[in-house]
């Protein structure tokens, strides 16, 4: 063995000897500690990061569907107001986007707004 290695490993063992016994227990506790602390730490915070990427995807999702269903809630809404529209027209034998009567259009006009908040009411 090379003789620096062989005065390196006395003087180590020299310097174990020289604590006392119960400070040896509390020093392996700390260096026990220590390496634990190395290990679960990152762990933990690694399994932290992941809670918190799955919320964000959880939450990014909740808001895509509840923002489609707003989408096709409104879409039917306009949808059926047109249709009535054109209906209204037909029974006055018009072209479909004829021009109506203002008591008429108001009336439309209120069944879609009805139709539009119910939508934005319900929550999507």
């Amino acid at each position: 063995m090379d003789p620096r290695t062989a005065k390196m490993l006395a003087d180590h063992a020299q310097a174990d000897a020289s604590v006392p016994p119960p400070l040896r227990g509390i020093v392996r506790f700390k260096n026990k500690t220590r390496a634990w602390v190395r290990i679960a730490w990152p762990a933990a915070e690694r399994e932290r990061l992941a809670d918190q990427a799955r919320a964000v995807e959880r939450l990014t999702a909740e808001v895509v569907a509840r923002q489609t269903a707003l989408d096709a809630c409104l879409s039917t809404a306009e949808a059926e107001a047109e249709a009535r529209w054109a209906s209204a027209c037909k029974e006055r034998r018009e072209r479909p986007g004829c021009v109506l009567p203002a008591r008429v259009v108001e009336e439309q006009q209120e069944r879609e707004s009805r139709a539009r908040n119910a939508c934005l009411m319900a929550g999507f």
